[in-house]
């Protein structure tokens, strides 16, 4: 019989206030996998919960590429410096490298992101070759 191995959680986050810049109560961020233990170029696998009224400011991220998929809540996304749109469960947002984004919490319960971030074909490409550093039992 398999034995599950669980490699993170998101049951007891890191708090980190004013990510980017933003306001609000502090997010709630967990990493699932980071470099080095995947098989892939994924920098990062993330969970982030925002409480109402949070925000993380608009940014930009010079080196990855990013996806984010809402789980709960709502919430408001600008990219580009652009007029903000709505956002709930189950939407996918592409965010790709260069191009800024920010999130606010717009709704009156917890919105929770999965995050993806990654590096591009180009970047992968100036990077040694890897493997993970932890093989699975």
């Amino acid at each position: 019989m398999a034995q599950t191995l669980i490699v993170s959680s998101h049951a007891e986050p890191v708090q980190y206030p004013g990510v980017h810049g933003g306001s609000g109560p502090p997010l709630l961020w967990s990493c699932f996998a980071r470099r080095g233990m995947v098989w892939s170029e994924i920098e990062g696998f993330e969970a982030a919960r925002l409480q109402p009224g949070a925000t993380i400011a608009e940014h930009t991220h010079s080196r990855t590429d990013e996806i984010y998929l809402i789980s709960e809540g709502h919430g408001h996304m600008t990219l580009d410096g652009g007029e903000p749109f709505a956002v709930a469960p189950g939407d996918l947002v592409m965010l790709p490298r260069g191009h800024s984004h920010g999130l606010v919490n717009s709704g009156d319960e917890e919105l929770v992101i999965v995050v993806v971030e990654f590096l591009p074909g180009e970047m992968a490409d100036l990077l040694p070759p890897r493997a993970p550093a932890m093989e699975a039992v």
